[in-house]
């Protein structure tokens, strides 16, 4: 068995960098998130893609429509790639956030703190990693795109890497980028990080 999966991390949206957007509905891509998607399609058009996923919000199904259409394949949402549930943290500014003791220990022991009315981020780092290695299982030789959030993509290299939870803000996970793995009878490997496409 081998099999790639590229997770692609959306492409930017207008609130990137503002505000924690995390499961709020109707986050649509901005112009520059528009064309880094049609290049991003346009990058992967020649990687026989077997399968297109995604996580069901707005700005992932937009970033995946164009991969998929370039692949000749239809975009499958997938509930295992949504965002991590950020509870009530959720649509708050960064600057909200920042005032808030729990935020920045969040942001430095992610094992140990959970968001209020959240997601563990150990959880949402086993349903991305159970939904890989499945996915895997089922789809010997294949090349499958995922397209889901930064933490997301974190999580799960993290898990591949053997890294700690309260490691992931060591790497970067730009908007548009792709993480390549390889999962075979070996286990899984990292084998590209945080590739971006020329706009």
């Amino acid at each position: 068995m081998s099999v790639s999966i590229l997770l692609i991390r959306h492409a930017p949206h207008g609130q990137l960098g503002e505000t924690l957007s995390g499961r709020t509905p109707g986050v649509l891509l901005g112009e520059v998130g528009l064309v880094l998607a049609d290049r991003l399609a346009e990058r992967l058009s020649g990687h026989a893609i077997d399968r297109v996923q995604a996580s069901p919000l707005d700005r992932t199904m937009q970033t995946a429509r164009p991969i998929a259409q370039a692949c000749g394949c239809a975009v499958e949402p997938v509930e295992a790639l949504n965002e991590v549930d950020f509870g009530d943290w959720s649509g708050h500014t960064f600057a909200e956030l920042s005032r808030d003791p729990l935020w920045s220990r969040w942001n430095h022991v992610r094992s140990q703190v959970t968001p209020p009315g959240g997601e563990p981020m150990a959880d949402a780092q086993s349903r991305i990693v159970s939904h890989m290695q499945e996915t895997a299982q089922a789809n010997d030789g294949a090349t499958i795109a995922m397209v889901t959030h930064c933490d997301m993509i974190r999580a799960a290299v993290a898990r591949v890497l053997g890294l700690s939870l309260d490691n992931l803000l060591r790497f970067d996970v730009d908007p548009g980028s792709i993480t390549h793995v390889v999962i075979d009878e070996s286990g899984a490997r990292l084998a590209g990080l945080n590739e971006r496409p020329a706009l």
